[in-house]
């Protein structure tokens, strides 16, 4: 659920292949989605001092590794250029 500016969301296949897009706005159309268990997904913030809430069924359990997407970069990794390319989905946008 978007609380203030915007958040693009990317849902993936198994080979890291951008599937499906969503922008969600605060105030704007799209302002909230549900993302089943087990989809490769991400979230990009596309305007600076974007706050969003999450919510998930618990209890937290941390990903094993077969549940890590294999193409995505590793946890800890520098990864401004994949970031940069995400972001790039939702160009150009007025968000």
């Amino acid at each position: 659920m978007i609380v203030r500016g915007s958040l693009g969301i990317l849902v993936f296949d198994d080979n890291g292949a951008v599937t499906e897009k969503l922008l969600l706005a605060a105030g704007g159309e799209n302002c909230g989605a549900d993302i089943p268990s087990g989809v490769f997904h991400t979230a990009v913030s596309l305007r600076e001092g974007t706050i969003f809430f999450e919510a998930k069924a618990g209890p937290y359990l941390p990903l094993t590794d077969a549940e890590k997407a294999p193409w995505a970069p590793e946890e800890g990794a520098a990864a401004g250029e994949y970031l940069a390319a995400l972001q790039q989905e939702f160009k150009p946008c007025s968000c």
